[in-house]
């Protein structure tokens, strides 16, 4: 239902192609958030289809130059969230929800350095990113695919409070998924 830009050279040292897949439903529409390898910026995009359309690859188009105008196989696309900070060098790895706390979608990413939330009406258009949680703090570990998810909202929602659920690895270790309790102010 989706690939990456058609015009991309293959390189067996380089992840291509789209994944890291997220989805959620707006206004009957699966908002299909993704990493695209391809466009020149480990970024993310989103594509989107008909509810009842999904597993047809036509329906899927990409969000390009203000709107789902590309072919969800092989188009363009733009990125609605890229990496902002100095040393951040993606965005990936994406969890969406809606927020009936903020009464807005939240994003959480992963970028090489931290976890970051993003708000949106929309599903396109999102905020500035707010730090959620720094990797630092767990030294030279590998940190990333978080989740967050809110024992007390219903499902596919998030409210005030839950938890981010993420995987670490220390050198030498398994990866270990751990489980940190957020509040938002």
């Amino acid at each position: 239902i989706l690939t990456g830009n058609s015009n991309t050279k293959l390189d067996d040292n380089r992840v291509t192609g789209v994944g890291q897949p997220c989805t959620t439903v707006i206004d009957n529409q699966v908002y299909l958030f993704h990493t695209d390898w391809d466009s020149g910026l480990d970024a993310i995009h989103v594509a989107r289809a008909p509810l009842e359309d999904i597993t047809n690859p036509s329906a899927w188009k990409k969000y390009k130059d203000g709107s789902f105008s590309s072919a969800g196989l092989g188009g363009a696309s733009d990125a609605v969230v890229v990496p902002s900070f100095e040393g951040d060098d993606y965005a990936a790895s994406c969890s969406v929800s809606w927020n009936s706390y903020l009464s807005q979608y939240l994003m959480s990413y992963e970028t090489r350095n931290a976890i970051y939330t993003v708000r949106s009406n929309d599903g396109i258009d999102w905020t500035d990113p707010k730090l959620l949680l720094s990797f630092s703090q767990f030294g030279n570990a590998k940190v990333g695919y978080a989740s967050l998810v809110s024992p007390t909202a219903e499902m596919g929602q998030t409210n005030q409070s839950g938890i981010v659920i993420l995987s670490i690895r220390a050198a030498g270790t398994l990866d270990t998924m751990m489980a940190i309790p957020f509040v938002f102010s």
